[in-house]
């Protein structure tokens, strides 16, 4: 069994075809969800969307979608959820009155003006 270079890693290569974990290994790191970030601000606690910026994120989880919109904004205090009902999720920033939602990206949202992160 040798090791051939593939880029910055080594993957294990049984007679010059990779291993299945190494298969299975890098198929989940490049493997991203598409996420749509509605930002907007509050009123009394709910969303007031007096204004509004969508983001289409590409991370692995809602989180690490949310880390990627807050270092964006530069909104003081940092992101914590406020409430998840399986398809969407509220976040809400500990220092501002502004919330987002993060939900999965679907075909119906490309008629959406959105920047992409």
């Amino acid at each position: 069994m040798g090791c051939t270079e593939n880029g910055d890693n080594l993957s294990p290569m049984v007679s010059g075809v990779p291993s299945h974990t190494a298969l299975a290994r890098r198929s989940k790191l490049k493997t991203k969800n598409i996420y749509l970030v509605e930002v907007t601000d509050t009123f009394g606690g709910e969303a007031n969307y007096s204004w509004v910026h969508r983001f289409k994120v590409h991370a692995n989880t809602e989180r690490g979608a949310m880390r990627k919109v807050s270092n964006r904004l530069m909104y003081g205090g940092g992101v914590r959820k406020d409430f998840d009902t399986g398809d969407m999720q509220r976040w809400v920033w500990r220092n501002a009155c502004v919330c987002a939602f993060v939900e999965g990206y679907e075909d119906q949202a490309e008629r959406m003006v959105v920047e992409s992160l």
